[in-house]
């Protein structure tokens, strides 16, 4: 296949990256927040689907949907994946996947700004993680951002001691695991791309998906189908466009703007589905991102111990 195309668009782009420097400041933080909007639009999807389709089905579908893109690209010479530390990748895929069946089982059963909440205190965990598995030292700030987001994950869920809202365990469980998974990826991304990172994740989401419908599976009406490819394709693309954004974005910017899909979330389920958090919850919530936030920053902010190469930019990121 001819290579001209593909040096008339590269072209292209650096002849409108001299001539409008604003659009090349700029594509960066576009793609993470066009990402965010496309997670938070994901969640939608999933919320509707999760009426009569179990919430392990939908992880089955999302994933595999993502498995034919990935490896589409490879064939189309847009990706490549390779298989050279498998035992990390094997650890990264399962438990980034555990964490998006965790997510969706929280989309099921509780609010959906409930569910993205408590699913994005993931770097709080990092943190933590990262302290007991890489020994790392953790900071008075770091155990202050902890409890402040501590106080916050309380606040959202309100228990009342005499049930338990297990939507809002899962929202806690996805945010923990995913925070394992994150630290996994920093030790991966000083070698690894982020297609190989991001197929691991798919086979073993596709593969969990396909476990638990062995006893709760049931067939997607015409209008369930709609949902199931839109939650695909949202999912799939608003990964690729943070894995995009954040090679040309600091990564303490990448974090915050990436963590936006908590708000975008909160709006949506506003006005489709009329949801709202009380005063406590609006202030847990505050507390929350607030704690989520200054630790993703702070963990943005450390130098990695090997620089990574521009293929793997983005591999920090959680995906969705």
């Amino acid at each position: 296949m001819s290579r001209a195309p593909a040096r008339s668009a590269s072209a292209l782009r650096r002849s409108l990256g001299e001539r409008f420097p604003v659009l090349r400041r700029a594509r960066g933080p576009a793609a993470l927040m066009l990402g965010a909007v496309l997670f938070a639009a994901m969640a939608i999807c999933v919320k509707y689907a999760a009426r009569r389709i179990p919430s392990g089905e939908l992880v089955m579908f999302r994933f595999l949907f993502g498995l034919v893109t990935v490896h589409a690209m490879c064939r189309l010479g847009l990706a490549q994946v390779r298989h050279e530390r498998s035992f990390l990748l094997m650890a990264r895929g399962f438990t980034g996947a555990l964490a998006i069946v965790f997510y969706f089982a929280s989309i099921q059963h509780t609010t959906l700004v409930k569910a993205s909440l408590l699913s994005n205190s993931y770097p709080v965990y990092a943190a933590l993680f990262a302290s007991l598995l890489l020994r790392e030292r953790l900071t008075a700030s770091t155990f202050a951002a902890f409890a402040v987001s501590a106080t916050g994950i309380w606040m959202v869920v309100d228990p009342d001691f005499s049930s338990v809202n297990r939507g809002d365990l899962y929202g806690v469980l996805s945010g923990a695991v995913a925070g394992l998974a994150i630290v996994i990826i920093r030790e991966l991304r000083r070698t690894e791309s982020a297609f190989t990172v991001f197929w691991y994740l798919c086979v073993f989401g596709t593969t969990m998906g396909a476990i638990s419908c062995l006893w709760s599976f049931v067939w997607p009406s015409p209008q369930d189908w709609v949902w199931i490819l839109g939650t695909g394709a949202a999912s799939t693309a608003g990964q690729l466009l943070i894995t995009y954004g954040l090679r040309y974005t600091p990564a303490a910017e990448g974090s915050l703007i990436s963590m936006s899909t908590v708000g975008y979330s909160g709006l949506f389920g506003w006005m489709v589905m009329g949801e709202r958090l009380s005063a406590t919850g609006l202030t847990g919530a505050a507390l929350l991102l607030g704690g989520a936030a200054f630790t993703a920053i702070r963990q943005a902010q450390q130098p990695p111990a090997l620089s990574p190469s521009p293929t793997t930019h983005g591999t920090a990121q959680r995906t969705g």
